[in-house]
């Protein structure tokens, strides 16, 4: 019968025998490993936060930043090349184009 873990410690000194069993590594490599991955996973979550919404993949692989949207969209549109998050390029230029929409029409008898 398994034994029942009582504390976050027991659960990770399992893990680590369980994943040194597996892999042959021994455990101080095993914590080195797991905190390079965490630090590479931080790193590219700044990264993606530094971003800006309008941040495109070109279509040679490059990433560029510091488009404003219409010449974004254009790369987009006309070269091939992606945005790297859609969802908030959708947002950023909806509010972008906010300024530009046609206003509503206005009855001039009501105003008066």
């Amino acid at each position: 019968m398994p034994r029942v873990s009582t504390s976050v410690s027991d659960e990770l000194f399992a893990f680590l025998c369980e994943e040194k069993a597996r892999t042959g590594r021994t455990v101080p490599e095993l914590i080195r490993l797991s905190v390079i991955q965490r630090r590479a996973t931080v790193d590219l979550q700044k990264e993606r936060l530094r971003m800006t919404a309008f941040a495109i993949k070109l279509s040679d692989g490059t990433t560029v930043d510091h488009l404003d949207w219409q010449n974004a969209q254009e790369q987009v549109l006309h070269y091939g090349a992606s945005w790297i998050d859609y969802g908030a390029a959708l947002a950023a230029i909806s509010d972008a184009r906010a300024g530009t929409r046609k206003p509503g029409t206005h009855n001039a008898k009501v105003d008066a």
